[in-house]
C-alpha cells in the first residue's frame, strides 16, 4: 500500500473525505507515529525481525560509502573477498587523529587486514564525494583502501517516515491494518467526534 491510499482509507473512517478538521499533514504524522509504534511492538516480540544484509564494494582510494536507504543500526560487518576474510573492523570516530591519519594514506596495502570505521548521517544533497549523491547513512573506513574488496554488513532496518503520496510501507505492508487502526485512533482522539475507543 502507498501513503495516498492509506490517507484515503483513514479519511473514510473519520468521515472527512476532504481535509477540514484534520489536515493531510496531521494525518500523515499519525500514520508515521503508528508505523513507529508497530515497529517497536514487533521488536519486543522478535528483535531480529528487521535484520537485513547489504554489500559494499571497496574501491581503490575511496574511503566513504553509502549504506542501504533503510539502514538504522549496524550489527556486524565482514570481508567476503577470498583471502581477506580475516579482516577486522573496529568502530572509531572519524574525528580522531588515528582515523584521520589513515585517511591520508593513499597507498594502504590492506595489511594487517584491519580497518577503522565510522557510521554517520550525511544530510547534504550535493555529491560528496563526486560523482555519487551520498545523502543518507554513510560509512567511512580508514585507512583508505588501495584495492577492491567486497564487504557484507548485517544491519537493523527501519522504514523512514512517509511523506510523498507514492511512498510505500515496504516490509510493514503485511501489518497495514494495525497502522490504519492506530492512526485512526490518534485522529479520533483529537475529536470532535467519533468512536476512537473502538480503534484503540
Amino acid at each position: 500500500m502507498i501513503l495516498s491510499t492509506a490517507l484515503t482509507r483513514i479519511r473514510y473512517r473519520i468521515g472527512e473525505a476532504t481535509p477540514a478538521y484534520w489536515s493531510q499533514l496531521e494525518l500523515i504524522s499519525y500514520i508515521n507515529d503508528a508505523k513507529d509504534d508497530l515497529y517497536n511492538a514487533i521488536l519486543t516480540i522478535n528483535k531480529d525481525f528487521f535484520e537485513r544484509t547489504g554489500t559494499l564494494t571497496f574501491a581503490s582510494l575511496v574511503s566513504q560509502y553509502l549504506l542501504a536507504s533503510d539502514f538504522q543500526r549496524l550489527k556486524s560487518i565482514r570481508a567476503t573477498t577470498a583471502g581477506m576474510e580475516g579482516t577486522t573492523f573496529i568502530p572509531m570516530s572519524r574525528n580522531t587523529p588515528a582515523f584521520q591519519a589513515g585517511l591520508q594514506n593513499s597507498a594502504y596495502n590492506n595489511a594487517p587486514y584491519q580497518f577503522m570505521y565510522d557510521i554517520w548521517n550525511n544530510i547534504d544533497t550535493v555529491a560528496v564525494p563526486p560523482p555519487a549523491d551520498m545523502k543518507g547513512m554513510n560509512i567511512t573506513v580508514s585507512p583508505t583502501p588501495s584495492g577492491a574488496m567486497t564487504v557484507e554488513y548485517c544491519y537493523v532496518a527501519q522504514l523512514p517516515d512517509l511523506s510523498g503520496n507514492s511512498d510505500s510501507f515496504s516490509f510493514l505492508d503485511p501489518f497495514i491494518g494495525y497502522i490504519l487502526d492506530q492512526a485512526t485512533y490518534y485522529a479520533l482522539s483529537k475529536g470532535p467526534s467519533g468512536d476512537y475507543q473502538n480503534y484503540g
